[in-house]
């Protein structure tokens, strides 16, 4: 998440992103057969992380674009 915040990826966007994926994956086996992290584990990561990651993401956001001009 700190990664994708620098580059300027919105973060809170991986909520959305498993909210979907937990809807397209009905009748899944239950997290403790699985090698992932369930999508509402997940989620729930993504939100306690988000205080720590907005301001990285918001200062990538400010960051000028370089120009390809010579």
């Amino acid at each position: 998440m700190e990664l994708a915040a620098r580059a300027g990826y919105d973060p809170r966007a991986g909520v959305t992103l498993w909210q979907k994926m937990g809807a397209a994956s009905k009748g899944a086996p239950p997290q403790w057969l699985s090698t992932h992290p369930s999508g509402s584990k997940r989620i729930a990561e993504i939100q306690a992380n988000l205080p720590k990651v907005m301001p990285l993401f918001e200062r990538a956001r400010k960051v000028p674009v370089p120009s390809n001009k010579q």
